[in-house]
């Protein structure tokens, strides 16, 4: 592995539900997962569209709103978006816009899906979670 993907590895280890991981699914995740970036003000995820990757926010912020325009939350480092489109075969249901330059590692549909079919605990993980709403 090259140093920027044991970098990644590294972080991942880090982000729940990751933690308890092996080196090995860890490495594959670091492998196979794409770096985007996205300037302020950029939609990455738009009601309607289809989504193809689970997305960790490395670094920057993002706002999640519902259909009607209303803000459902805001996560920043180390929060996840664009599971449960994935989860649901790929129709986004609530628009995420950066409100800060952000990068993401972005783990495609496919590599994710298999991830939760080989993990109880980060099926459960995705499966409870919700996004934290403002208070």
């Amino acid at each position: 592995m090259e140093i920027e993907q044991l970098e990644i590895r590294d972080y991942l280890a880090q982000c729940p539900p990751l933690t308890e991981l092996s080196n090995e699914i860890l490495n594959e995740l670091a492998t196979g997962l794409e770096i985007q970036y996205a300037r302020r003000d950029s939609e990455v995820l738009k009601i309607g569209a289809h989504n193809g990757h689970a997305l960790l926010i490395r670094s920057g912020a993002v706002e999640v709103t519902l259909e009607n325009g209303d803000l459902y939350s805001q996560l920043g480092e180390g929060d996840w978006v664009g599971h449960r489109s994935v989860i649901r075969g790929g129709t986004v249901s609530m628009t995420v816009r950066t409100i800060e330059d952000t990068l993401f590692y972005a783990i495609p549909a496919p590599l994710f899906l298999k991830l939760m079919e080989n993990h109880e605990r980060v099926k459960r993980y995705f499966a409870e979670r919700k996004p934290e709403r403002l208070r």
